[in-house]
């Protein structure tokens, strides 16, 4: 550890979400890559994070064998919701699971019950804050739920679910958020890291009237947290076109 270094170890520990098995992988690593070596490469921190000791029981030698084997052990329930719960890049409610999450296999009533058995068991995080209870996943486990999300066929549904879900509610929330704005800014940025994520999702999409719709419900966020950021969502969208007039008017507004 040097001062030139430091930074960067601080910020894997965070990235590596404190698992103790994953910080011991990562320095293996160093005896071949920097440390900001393995920052840049933790975008498949599993493919990265192999090579524990021989004398180690066969689910602690990788990173990937050893979330898996906790995932092995959850119940059908369980494993379904946890793989779901991927598409929210942030912080989520159980407002949003139920809504997004839940389906015939896991029916909303049953949403509670399933997401306490999660933070029970240390696969999904609460945390404090003012308003409604909120949770996330850590970084960790929320590449391994997407992982596991494509091997069931699921992630095109989810991510429509979810794309539908928040331009939907942010279009009806814009309808009162002028009236109530200190409750209306502490939702948005709740949920500000997931609705990025439904908007680089229209981008890369281009489904340019779902993420204009978007864009264009948030004026009072943009205005009031990052102004330039909200340019750069409409500039984008506006230079490809979404054919509504409309719609097209109010971004060129805006």
């Amino acid at each position: 550890l040097t001062a030139s270094n430091r930074a960067a170890v601080v910020d894997l520990c965070r990235r590596l979400d404190g698992l103790p098995l994953a910080i011991e992988l990562a320095a293996v690593r160093t005896r071949v890559l920097s440390v900001e070596q393995i920052l840049d490469r933790l975008a498949d921190r599993f493919g990265l994070l192999t090579g524990g000791s021989r004398a180690a029981l066969p689910r602690h030698q990788t990173l990937r064998t050893t979330i898996e084997w906790s995932h092995d052990l959850l119940g059908s329930n369980e494993r379904t919701l946890v793989r779901r719960l991927y598409v929210f890049a942030g912080r989520f409610t159980l407002e949003d699971v139920e809504s997004v999450c839940a389906s015939d296999d896991v029916p909303a009533a049953r949403v509670l019950d399933v997401l306490s058995s999660l933070v029970d068991k240390s696969l999904v995080m609460r945390e404090d804050a003012p308003g409604p209870a909120c949770y996330r996943l850590h970084e960790t486990m929320r590449e391994f739920a997407g992982l596991k999300l494509r091997e069931a066929g699921e992630e095109e549904a989810v991510e429509r679910r979810c794309d539908e879900y928040y331009v939907s509610t942010c279009r009806r929330s814009a309808e009162w958020a002028r009236y109530r704005l200190v409750e209306w800014l502490a939702w948005t940025d709740l949920e500000i890291d997931s609705i990025r994520s439904v908007l680089r999702r229209c981008l890369i999409q281009v489904d340019i009237a779902s993420g204009m719709d978007l864009a264009t419900s948030l004026p009072l966020y943009w205005a009031t947290r990052a102004t330039t950021e909200g340019v750069r969502w409409l500039d984008a969208f506006l230079a490809i076109g979404c054919g509504d007039p409309a719609l097209q008017a109010r971004a060129e507004y805006l």
